[in-house]
């Protein structure tokens, strides 16, 4: 698989960073933009900007996972156990895959392996689904949809009475509420928790909407990379505001932070773009369509020929007297027996991860803040 790449200005200096050219979480392409843009990160991201800039329009996603593989163990510096090394680098493909995030409503998240990978890049991960009331911020996502689960559990037994359940119904009301009031999963509180953390010209991987963006503080105000493969050829478009919860007054921006439209040409070219990736798509299932069909004939035309070439087995002859039949009676009743007295055991498992999904302007750019 290959990403696209686009050529853009930051602080006077031209930067290659990627673009997200299917839809996806979208955290590989977050996590190398913040090591492609911040300064911070020039003294260990010198491979990976080389990388891209050798590439130039495309980089394959192997290469990637490789030099972002030895940003990481050269960031260990003995500092991370052989073994906790070994897990975070065996996550790393899920960069691209999609990460087993769970933010809590405080502004932080569930300590996972996947953190420590954003501490081993020495990037700041950052979310803003936050509540104020402490009867909800003490919760995460998980611990709230199992919550909810456990109303259920509750009211189907009649249990409503207890105190301890009174409590519960109470507290998962208000998650409830909260839930259904913070959709985006952006609040008010959530934005100013995360322009209190970042400081003007930093950089951070932002989490919302199970996906993953690139953003910055300029001036105040908190701004999003625009990575959609769709605005590859506009120059003019690099940053979007994050200026509202449900993205009314979301702005595009240029290099220099200047607002800036949509023209008509950049609608064509986004939806010619949108067709081609429809295209490679379709054309590329009915590629494996194609390949499973013909594995599918070679099984069976190999079936038949080895019914075909089976010798059928001779009938022994009966042979020995009345007791030999006897004793072989026996034997067969006996296997038989054996037989019908086997057991055997289906293992089965089951998993679910409840996720949601980003609810405005998503026709842009699934890594787009709105």
């Amino acid at each position: 698989m290959d990403f696209d790449t686009k050529l853009v200005t930051y602080n006077g200096e031209e930067h290659r960073v990627l673009l997200q050219n299917e839809n996806g979480p979208c955290a590989l392409v977050a996590l190398c933009n913040v090591l492609l843009l911040d300064p911070s990160c020039a003294s260990n991201s010198s491979e990976l900007i080389k990388l891209l800039q050798n590439t130039r329009s495309q980089v394959s996603l192997d290469d990637i996972l490789t030099v972002l593989a030895n940003i990481a163990i050269s960031n260990a510096n003995g500092d991370t156990e052989d073994e906790s090394l070994s897990h975070i680098l065996s996550i790393l493909p899920q960069l691209h895959t999609g990460l087993n995030i769970n933010p809590q409503f405080d502004g932080t998240f569930e300590d996972t392996m996947e953190m420590s990978l954003f501490k081993l890049f020495k990037i700041n991960i950052l979310h803003g689904w936050v509540s104020p009331k402490k009867d909800i911020n003490k919760y995460t996502y998980e611990g709230s949809q199992q919550l909810l689960t456990q109303v259920v559990d509750i009211q189907e037994s009649n249990g409503t009475g207890d105190e301890e359940n009174r409590q519960i119904l109470e507290e998962a009301e208000m998650i409830q509420l909260f839930l259904q009031q913070s959709l985006t999963q952006l609040t008010d509180e959530g934005l100013t928790h995360i322009k209190s953390i970042l400081e003007n010209g930093n950089f951070a991987v932002l989490f919302r909407n199970d996906h993953f963006s690139t953003i910055t503080k300029y001036d105040g105000r908190l701004y999003a990379l625009v990575t959609d493969l769709g605005f590859k050829s506009c120059k003019e478009i690099i940053w979007e505001c994050i200026g509202s919860l449900d993205g009314s007054d979301d702005t595009f921006y240029t290099c220099d932070f200047n607002a800036t439209k949509l023209d008509e040409s950049t609608y064509d070219e986004m939806n010619s773009i949108e067709k081609e990736i429809e295209h490679a798509q379709m054309t590329e299932d009915e590629k494996l369509a194609r390949q499973l069909q013909r594995e599918e004939e070679k099984k069976k035309t190999s079936d038949r020929s080895n019914r075909q070439h089976k010798k059928p087995r001779r009938k022994k002859e009966k042979v020995g007297n009345n007791q030999t039949k006897g004793n072989t009676q026996k034997n067969n009743l006996k296997e038989s027996s054996n037989i019908a007295s086997g057991h055997g055991r289906v293992h089965t498992s089951v998993s679910e991860r409840k996720s949601t999904t980003k609810s405005n302007k998503e026709s842009k750019s699934d890594c787009s803040i709105m």
